[in-house]
């Protein structure tokens, strides 16, 4: 029984702690700060997706829609089209 509740766990975890951590290093310009950002946010929403889609608590759902949440909006920070700076200085 240990086992199981270590297995649910790890899974709850991942959509829990991937989705705020994928937001927290999109925040960081370097590249692989984005490359792990872009792989929490991938397994936090593979998890919530999952977690949100099957019968569970409904605690678990909320903290999977939260999962989703903050994992969505990384992976929009990271890939949103960027507009060009007007005001930049040019080379």
């Amino acid at each position: 029984m240990e086992s199981l509740a270590l297995l649910a766990a790890i899974i709850l975890g991942i959509a829990v702690i991937g989705g705020p951590m994928s937001l927290l290093l999109s925040f960081i310009p370097s590249k692989p700060a984005r490359v792990s950002a872009v792989i929490f946010a991938g397994l936090a929403v593979i998890d919530s997706v999952h977690m949100l889609s099957v019968r569970v608590a409904s605690g678990a759902k909320i903290m999977a829609l939260l999962g989703l949440v903050t994992a969505a909006i990384a992976l929009w920070r990271i890939f949103r089209p960027r507009k060009p700076n007007p005001y930049a200085p040019t080379p």
